[in-house]
This record gives C-alpha cells, structure tokens and sequence, in this order.
C-alpha cells in the first residue's frame, strides 16, 4: 500500500480487512492505521505475568485472559492491542467482543497515550468494567473502576503484599503482576 493510500481516511471495515493481511500489528486511530511498536523485556515480562496467573484462576469460567495479540475495537471508533485483557464472551477472530478488564502496562513511550488516548476511548467502551495501569519501573498499580458510564480511580497499589480484586471474581497480587522483574534501583 503507498504512502498517499494511508494517508487517506479509512472506515473501520476496510482497516479491519487490510489489517488481517499484514505480517506486523496495527492499531485504528483517528481513521488510520498505526504501526505498533515493540516493548522492553521488563514490559514483555510483566505482561506475561498478568497473562499467565490469570490464565489458570480464570479456568472453567465464561472468560479468558488475553493479549497482546487479540484487538478491542472501543466506543469512540478505534481499534487497541492491550498488554492484557479478560474476554467474557466467545473468541471472534481476533476481536475481543466482551473485554471486560484491560491491562496496559506503562512505560516511556506510552504513557501519555495510555493516561490519555487510550483512558478515553477505553473509558468510551461500557463493557470495559476496569482499566488497569501498571508501572514497570516500580511496583505501582492504578486501578480503575466503572462507575456508571465513567471510570473512576478506585485505588492505587504499591506493596508487593497487595492484592488486586478483579470483576470477574478472581485476584491477582502485586508480587504475581512482578514476579521475576528487577527493577533499575537508579531509576
């Protein structure tokens, strides 16, 4: 696809559709497609963590942990990679149609777009019930609740001891969320 071709402005369909085609990633923003970029191995590790002791509390429920390869398409028209996510309905190739708990795992060159972009539009999208923030430079977790059709901070967790209460009735601690991370004691 040339360069003036995606430039132009895009329906959700036809990104859907072209997206499936390609060998790399892509996220739908303000009517185009945008690259995604790789992660750290901080970042690669502590996404795997969420992913993977979910996995097994969430086993014989109607939902699943997923991420990063599974999209959620928001209520303001656009289409995200979360780090994790927890799906409460049927897998539909590769959109999330019920993601009912989104986790982004923070660094430097997401940050602004996860406490902005992102908050908004997955603040937009009624079925996501929270949106979890998890700083990899320190054990800090920013949980978010909906409250009526908005989210709302409903607590901010810093000791390894602490224990996240997620609405799909399962937990998950701060010492699972970092297992195995060394955190840079420069940082």
């Amino acid at each position: 696809m040339t360069g003036a071709a995606l430039k132009q402005a895009w329906t959700l369909d036809a990104f859907l559709e072209w997206e499936r085609q390609q060998p790399d990633r892509y996220e739908f923003v303000g009517g185009q497609p945008r690259a995604m970029g790789g992660g750290s191995d901080i970042h690669d590790g502590i996404a795997g963590n969420i992913r993977a002791f979910l996995k097994f509390r969430l086993k014989g429920s109607p939902c699943r942990v997923s991420g990063p390869d599974l999209k959620i398409l928001t209520g303001l028209g656009t289409g995200r990679y979360p780090d994790a996510l927890i799906n409460c309905a049927p897998r539909k190739d590769d959109i999330a149609e019920n993601p009912v708990v989104v986790f982004e795992v923070l660094s430097g060159s997401t940050r602004a777009i996860d406490l902005g972009d992102k908050f908004d539009e997955y603040d937009a999208t009624p079925a996501i019930l929270q949106y979890i923030l998890v700083e990899q430079d320190e054990p800090r977790v920013k949980v978010y609740r909906r409250e009526g059709a908005a989210l709302v901070l409903d607590r901010v967790y810093t000791r390894l001891e602490d224990a996240l209460d997620l609405t799909v009735g399962v937990s998950l601690s701060l010492a699972e969320i970092y297992d195995d991370i060394e955190f840079d004691p420069n940082a």
